[in-house]
């Protein structure tokens, strides 16, 4: 409970940050004594009208209210962006259906906010089923284990050169 006591008391701060940055760096104190009252910022005293005294902190209020209402959207905007989208059956036929897909792609399919366009490549080695984003098709040509295997040959051969190399 006081984790979350002390997250609101920051992001007040933080809102009450960003009202006196709009405000021009200003922010009139709520105590209001005979005609005085004091900037919070840099502590002055200021001499002003009740009546202006109060309208400057309904300014203030209203300030802070709209910087809260702006905060709350961006954080609905964030959230729908990260919110999953449906999937028609033929993209999880394909997903579903083949061995190679890898987790990172899954993953990006269903957090997606424009589903990409997906495709299935055979793999060069054993012939098994691998979907891919139609972007990387140039570059993809095995199956996630002919792909690793392929990575682990080519390690083997550069460090038997480099072997060679320094023996000589």
């Amino acid at each position: 409970m006081e984790h979350t006591l002390k997250e609101e008391e920051t992001q007040m701060t933080n809102i009450k940050e960003l009202a006196i940055e709009r405000n021009g760096g200003v922010w009139i104190s709520s105590d209001f004594n005979r005609g005085w009252t004091s900037d919070e910022v840099t502590g002055n005293k200021l001499r002003m009208k009740k009546e202006e005294h109060e309208a400057k902190i309904k300014e203030q209020a209203q300030l802070i209210q709209e910087i809260e209402a702006e905060q709350t959207e961006e954080q609905g905007q964030a959230e729908e962006a990260t919110t999953p989208i449906e999937l028609d059956d033929a993209t999880m036929n394909l997903i579903q259906g083949a061995d190679g897909t890898t987790d990172r792609l899954i993953h990006h399919v269903v957090t997606a906010r424009v589903q990409p366009k997906l495709i299935a490549i055979n793999c060069q080695r054993c012939g098994a089923e691998r979907v891919i984003k139609i972007q990387d098709k140039f570059q993809v040509k095995y199956c996630k284990n002919c792909q690793k295997e392929h990575r682990n040959a080519r390690r083997r051969e550069i460090r038997r050169i480099k072997k060679e190399q320094g023996a000589n």
